[in-house]
C-alpha cells in the first residue's frame, strides 16, 4: 500500500504565482486543492464500481455502439 502524501500548500502557491496567478487567486486555489487532496486521502484504496446504479453501462455493446 502506498504511503500517504502531504499536500504542500506553499509550493502550490509559489508555482501558481510564478505562472501568473495573483497571490489571492493562488491561495484560493491552493485551499481548494488541499481540501480535495484530503478528501481523496480519505477514500484512498477504495474503488467503487463506476457502473453502480447505471444499467446502461452494464449492457452488452450493440451494433450502433460499434460505430
Amino acid at each position: 500500500m502506498s504511503e500517504a502524501t502531504k499536500f504542500d500548500t506553499h509550493r502550490c502557491i509559489k508555482r501558481l504565482t510564478d505562472g501568473g496567478f495573483t497571490k489571492q487567486q493562488a491561495e484560493a486555489l491552493a485551499d481548494e486543492y488541499r481540501a480535495l487532496h484530503n478528501i481523496n486521502r480519505g477514500v484512498q484504496g477504495r474503488h467503487p464500481d463506476p457502473a453502480a446504479g447505471n444499467e446502461d453501462r452494464r449492457r452488452e455493446p450493440s451494433a450502433a455502439d460499434q460505430g
